[in-house]
């Protein structure tokens, strides 16, 4: 049960300070940043899919 908590804790905070506070969208016509943004995108969706996976476990 605590493992579980803590694991969707992750993910509030995952996605809360993340998504809405560190990970801004860019123009696609910059390629540099927008690898970098769908790079971060990316790293932030398997984190969310690993703590979600320690849940099921």
């Amino acid at each position: 049960m605590n493992k579980k908590r803590h694991a969707t804790e992750f993910q509030y905070i995952l996605w809360q300070y993340f998504l809405t506070q560190r990970i801004k969208p860019v123009d696609p016509k910059d390629p540099v940043a927008y690898n970098l943004y769908l790079k971060n995108l990316t790293l932030l969706h398997q984190l969310s899919f690993y703590a979600m996976k320690v849940k099921i476990e």
